[in-house]
């Protein structure tokens, strides 16, 4: 488990990127510190270092009662020079984050398309369209493909792939400041808004395969030209100690380290106890997290709070599966059906760059994949196995966050009793030894598609089992209702 950035590290980052790229003139004011702390679930303590950071490095000016003040003129020639090299940080993280949207944005893009009307569809389309006809610099064509994508993603109901795709434009703040603004070609602007009213006709026609493909191919047409663009412009390297990383917090806001202690227990509880056994001691947990006290006691806390676990005074915490049906509950089942369904949009594209790195394993995975032939977890440590070897940090760092989130949406399942179980975990274990054994071979599109297959059954065995929980428990319906 690793720990997040300080939360006083990220808001500083976020304060700076907006002054560079002149989001904040000088002499605007920020937000008060009770907003900013409620904008990122931290502490005042978190916002005061993060302010007296930015007054050390001749940001902001502090004022007694009243809101920071931006003291740094982004016109200034030395912060013309800070944002390019702030730029060249950030560019292998730039492009990584780029490339990722077309594993995931397709898929959910769909979705969100057969969920409008005729005429929201047409409008958005219409919309994107004559943004594109309009654009001054290719800039513009980017971001009015970008724009109809985004909010088909939105109307897919997937907070977190919205999010995520938000973020990653965020991300690319800096580069259309620095990045030099090139005039489109003859007919390019016409091609573009031409592409958004096709996609538009294809989902009206339910056409997904050719919607997707085009779609992907968009996506990694506009990595593709974002490469050679900072490739032309900063050609140069930052130290490779200075890389900036591209990570994705949902909702912007980093997971405390007590949650991110909870999830790894929770998971170690899925794998290693049974219903009534104790977790290590908390001098134990200490030690193995590297953590205090109050964190450990923190992570436990959660877990008793969602009935996943009971603390005795004296003997130490149980684990105890019997999660109440409240709205902390629902929201983190939201929060896991949305992650695999992400997963599951994004499984072909992750199997397809992880396959140059498992090719050599194939064999012994197939083998080691027996163990899970009969119970569940089949699906999650063959995740575990893909994530690592994937070969771009953005796509490893964003898709890991969502691998967080389905632990506790794992915890409902054994409280449903299903008799179709055993013959799930055998179809998926069959699926994917079909697919190592291509893998192993050389077919890469066999293991991919079974990968995908695995994903997709894993999360409609999911929805179907908490129907059934909620056909059995008046408690649930209002969770199911809400997701």
């Amino acid at each position: 488990m690793e720990k997040d950035i300080p939360l006083y590290r990220m808001i500083y980052h976020k304060v700076v990127n907006r002054v560079l790229t002149g989001y904040y003139q000088k002499g605007d004011r920020l937000a008060s510190a009770q907003k900013i702390r409620e904008q990122y679930g931290c502490s005042l303590n978190s916002v005061r270092q993060a302010m007296r950071l930015l007054e050390q490095d001749g940001y902001i000016r502090l004022e007694e009662r009243k809101a920071p003040v931006v003291v740094a003129d982004p016109s200034d020639p030395k912060y013309r020079a800070l944002r390019r090299d702030n730029f060249l940080r950030r560019k292998h993280a730039h492009m990584d984050a780029y490339r990722m949207l077309a594993l995931f944005v397709p898929q959910l893009a769909w979705q969100g398309a057969q969920r409008c009307r005729k005429e929201e569809l047409e409008g958005l389309a219409q919309a994107a369209a004559q943004s594109a006809r309009q654009a001054a610099a290719r800039t513009g064509l980017l971001c009015a493909v970008q724009d109809f994508s985004l909010a088909l993603v939105r109307r897919s109901g997937n907070l977190l792939a919205a999010d995520l795709f938000f973020q990653v434009r965020g991300f690319d703040e800096l580069g259309r400041i620095v990045l030099p603004a090139q005039t489109p070609a003859e007919d390019e602007a016409e091609l573009a808004a031409s592409v958004v009213e096709r996609l538009a006709q294809l989902a009206g026609a339910g056409r997904q395969d050719d919607f997707c493909w085009l779609l992907a191919c968009c996506c990694r047409s506009l990595a593709c030209e974002l490469a050679l663009e900072i490739g032309r412009y900063a050609p140069e390297e930052a130290a490779p100690e200075t890389q900036v990383a591209f990570l994705w917090y949902a909702d912007q806001r980093p997971v405390p380290l007590y949650r991110q202690v909870a999830y790894d227990l929770l998971r170690f509880a899925q794998r290693s106890l049974a219903p009534g056994e104790f977790f290590p001691s908390e001098a134990s947990l200490m030690q193995r997290y590297g953590v205090s006290a109050v964190t450990v006691r923190s992570a436990l806390a959660t877990l008793n709070a969602l009935g996943l676990a009971r603390t005795f005074n004296g003997r130490g915490t149980q684990f105890w599966p019997e999660p109440a049906a409240d709205g902390e509950y629902g929201r983190l089942l939201k929060e896991y059906f949305d992650s695999m369904e992400l997963l599951a949009a994004a499984a072909n594209g992750l199997a397809r760059l992880a396959a140059p790195a498992l090719r050599p394993r194939a064999q012994a995975l197939c083998e080691q994949a027996a163990a899970y032939r009969s119970r569940h977890g089949l699906w999650t440590w063959t995740l575990e196995q893909v994530l690592p070897a994937v070969p771009n940090e953005a796509v490893r760092n964003s898709f890991g966050r969502l691998y967080d989130r389905i632990i506790f949406g794992l915890a409902l399942k054994p409280t449903v009793q299903s008799g179709a179980a055993p013959a799930h975990f055998e179809r998926i274990y069959r699926r994917l030894c079909e697919g190592l054994r291509g893998l192993d071979g050389g077919d890469v599109p066999a293991f991919c598609d079974a990968f995908a297959a695995i994903s997709r059954d894993s999360l409609e065995s999911s929805r179907g089992r908490l129907r059934a929980l909620c056909q059995e428990s008046e408690q649930w319906k209002a969770v199911l209702s809400a997701i």
